[in-house]
């Protein structure tokens, strides 16, 4: 309906410079609502994604790949006490170099192939088939340029995955970091 309530209308609620605003009632909103049209109750349909028509829910297999994906830790820290199981599966030999192949199992029934250098006992490269959308995409990550940081920890500071490359500058453990950052200002 077309019905404005006239007591709110015209009224400046903006207090003097000089005047303490006045509290409200608890039981009233000085700002109306705008009267939603009827049609308003209709479902709200998200735009669609990808050129997709319509939203699909992830399947089931999706969901146990991305439960595994929730682990904050190394994907070895503690692998039997996760459910994962791990299987020496032979060695593999790539750009000259020779590597230890690690099957790893979880408890989400994902598998993954893991290739450790021979010499340095890092992780080269992991393969995995990941499902995407219904698909079957098998997904290599290498992991690249090793150095050691504070606390004689190595960490890869590139990794090539699907055709692009990440490359990390700097890495520090524990910065101390200014408060004001988190304020916005």
């Amino acid at each position: 309906s077309d019905t404005t309530n006239e007591e709110n209308e015209d009224v400046d609620l903006t207090p003097e410079p000089s005047q303490e605003p006045s509290p409200q009632p608890e039981d009233t909103d000085p700002v109306q609502e705008p009267e939603q049209d009827s049609s308003a109750d209709e479902e709200v349909v998200n735009p669609p994604s990808d050129n997709d028509s319509t939203e699909n829910p992830i399947s089931e297999e999706e969901l146990q790949q991305k439960l595994d994906e929730l682990d904050i830790q190394d994907e070895f820290v503690d692998y039997a006490s996760k459910g994962s199981t791990v299987e020496f599966i032979g060695k593999d030999e790539e750009d000259g170099n020779e590597f230890y192949k690690i099957k790893m199992l979880t408890k989400n029934k994902n598998e993954s192939i893991y290739f450790f250098d021979v010499n340095t006992s890092l992780i080269y490269k992991e393969e995995k088939t990941v499902k995407q959308q219904g698909q079957e995409i098998k997904m290599t990550t290498k992991l690249l340029d090793y150095k050691t940081i504070p606390f004689g920890i190595k960490i890869p500071h590139k990794s090539e995955q699907m055709g692009q490359v990440l490359v990390t500058d700097k890495i520090e453990i524990n910065p101390v970091i200014d408060v004001n950052v988190f304020k916005g200002k």
